[in-house]
């Protein structure tokens, strides 16, 4: 018999037994829908390209600038990978920017990090935003080319070989600033009434409250009527101006003027990239004006324009030469405070005894606690005139102290030199002629003795054998007697070539350094690669170590519009030396900005060595 509760809990057994049932279907069908949907995400996240390349507008002037957005994705679960920039040949970079996001669908984690540029085109016409790639797993990925339409602006297109110049474009806003506003710029220069040729430090600051968007672009007055003597140095340092602390960076310039009286320094320009929020600003700093005083007249007569503090020093390759064919080499070395790369050769004194035949020259100096100094080595190749004791006299220079006020003249010690008797050589007295050895004549019979007859005296002696005797060959037809002649003039003839070799060398140093400059470059490209050295650094030091052996000039201390007139006067053509100027930009921007791009600084690497291929190609022809 059954019971109505025995029933009942029969029911509700199987009541729950059903609702297992339903609820192991509904997760075997789930289960089997999240499968299903698993290979279409993964193959929608596999057809997403690795990296795309977007602009704002495709159409715009030479006044405005566009935002070129690069995107790079990882994947599934990889890492992100760098974009290489290409050579952007008809646009300048502005600023840069970096924004990244992390994804995570169906347990997959991807992200993407999103390159910002600004762009500014330099010429009108059709240009093309090179396509940016990428190299995952040995494979390389890249952006389609973007076309832009570029119109004539207001302002007029970029023209060399002329400075480089930053309009406002109407994107643009100039903003009022100074101390106890979050971003602020000044310049201020050490001393504003130098003298002529004495040192002047230029000091552009940068101070900072906030953390700035965007990499920054500064520019350099043009410093006209100043001697630039280096590019810009950087530090950087916290200071408290009105409660309020500020991150710094001081940009440095070392500045000697060349002509005297009124002289200003044009505002330099900082200008930060747009945001989402607000256009780009520019800052910009006060002009300077310095009053530059003349020298003081009743120069010495030897006075050719040195300014500054130097000692002088000299030495000599040898104390003896062989004879009146040899030479001496003179190295007199000037050491000091100053424009050490402007220093002129000072004369060889007057004298009969010596014949200057080369003059050379070479500088290094570096900055260090506020000053300019170095030292320039001047080698001058002398021949004796006369023998016996002979007196290198002392070389005199003067140079202006502007610290003292006064002129002062300097002089090297006399050095003596043994002149040897010249390289004749005395006659050799006739040596007596050793016979060529004959066959021995035959002896006259001895005449017989008689039976019994005493021998008086000795018989003559008779040489062993019969047939002719040698005595040896003649010393002449040894190999070692004409060898011990020939040594004298051989190592006469090999001195003489390892002097014509080392006055070749010296007088011949600029050709040298011309046809060495592009490997010398390439090797610092090359070592900065290696070492993983700062790429906007490298860059600019091989650009500039090239140019400067490939002209001749000191490259270093001329700003950009000297640069570029230069380039043009040596025959140069007008898109290289917009390459040229567009590598010194870049390299400055990332020197001296506060955010470093290291996928920009290998773009400058690169072309920069394209850029020297080039630049050898057109000196050459």
């Amino acid at each position: 018999m059954v019971t109505g509760s025995a029933v009942t809990h029969a029911g509700r057994a199987a009541l729950r037994t059903t609702r297992r049932g339903i609820t192991t279907i509904w997760l075997v069908l789930l289960a089997l829908g999240l499968l299903a949907s698993a290979p279409a995400v993964s193959a929608q996240q596999a057809s997403a390209p690795l990296i795309r390349a977007e602009v704002n507008r495709t159409s715009l002037t030479t006044d405005d600038f566009l935002t070129l957005s690069v995107t790079v994705r990882s994947g599934s679960g990889g890492t992100i990978s760098q974009p290489i920039v290409p050579v952007l040949d008809d646009f300048r970079l502005l600023g840069s920017s970096i924004t990244s996001s992390t994804s995570i669908i169906n347990g997959i984690v991807s992200s993407e990090v999103i390159y910002l540029y600004q762009l500014q085109p330099t010429r009108t016409g059709t240009l093309e935003i090179p396509a940016f790639t990428i190299d995952v797993n040995g494979q390389t990925h890249s952006t389609d080319p973007i076309q832009i339409q570029v119109t004539q602006g207001a302002t007029g297109a970029l023209q060399l070989p002329a400075a480089p110049t930053v309009t406002p474009a109407p994107d643009v806003q100039t903003a009022a600033q100074g101390p106890g506003d979050p971003i602020f710029v000044e310049a201020v220069v050490d001393n504003d009434t130098p003298y002529v040729g004495q040192q002047v430090l230029y000091n552009f600051r940068l101070y900072q409250a906030v953390m700035l968007t965007g990499q920054p672009s500064y520019q350099s007055p043009d410093f006209t009527g100043f001697w630039n003597n280096q590019q810009s140095m950087q530090a950087e340092y916290a200071e408290t101006i009105n409660g309020q602390r500020y991150r710094v960076i001081e940009l440095t310039n070392i500045l000697f003027p060349t002509t005297s009286g009124t002289l200003t320094i044009d505002p330099a320009r900082l200008t930060l990239p747009a945001t989402f929020t607000r256009p780009a600003i520019v800052l910009e700093t006060e002009p300077i004006t310095l009053n530059v005083r003349p020298l003081p007249p009743n120069a010495p007569p030897d006075f050719e324009g040195a300014v500054g503090q130097y000692t002088i020093s000299v030495r000599t390759n040898t104390s003896t030469v062989d004879s009146r064919n040899d030479s001496v080499i003179l190295q007199v070395t000037i050491s000091g405070a100053g424009n050490i790369d402007l220093l002129p050769n000072p004369a060889f004194p007057d004298t009969p005894d010596w014949r200057v035949y080369d003059t050379t020259g070479e500088s290094k100096a570096q900055f260090a606690n506020g000053v300019y100094r170095g030292s320039r080595t001047i080698e001058y190749v002398l021949v004796p005139t006369r023998e016996g004791q002979v007196t290198v006299p002392p070389v005199r220079f003067s140079y202006f102290d502007p610290n003292a006020e006064e002129y002062r003249t300097i002089e090297t010690n006399p050095i003596e030199i043994l002149v040897a008797p010249g390289a004749a050589q005395a006659p050799v007295a006739a040596a007596t002629p050793i016979p060529s050895p004959t066959p021995e004549a035959t002896p006259e019979p001895e005449p017989a003795l008689a039976a019994g007859a005493e021998t008086t005296g000795l018989r003559p002696l008779k040489l062993a054998g019969d047939g002719p005797q040698t005595i040896g060959a003649a010393l002449v037809g040894q190999p070692a007697f004409w060898a011990l002649w020939a040594a004298p003039v051989v190592a006469f003839l090999g001195n003489l070539l390892i002097r014509r070799r080392e006055r070749y060398l010296l007088a011949n140093e600029a050709s040298l350094r011309s046809r060495r400059a592009l490997g010398k470059a390439r090797k610092m490209l090359a070592q900065a690669r290696r070492r993983h050295d700062d790429s906007h650094d490298a860059a600019a030091r091989a650009l500039t170590a090239y140019l400067s052996d490939k002209t001749g000039q000191p490259v270093g201390g001329m700003t950009r519009a000297m640069l570029c007139r230069m380039l043009a006067a040596q025959g140069i053509s007008p898109d290289l030396i917009e390459r040229v100027e567009w590598c010194m930009a870049a390299s400055e921007a990332g020197r001296f900005g506060p955010v470093r791009d290291a996928s920009a600084g290998r773009s400058v690497l690169n072309e920069t060595e394209r850029l020297l291929k080039q630049l050898e190609q057109e000196f050459n022809t």
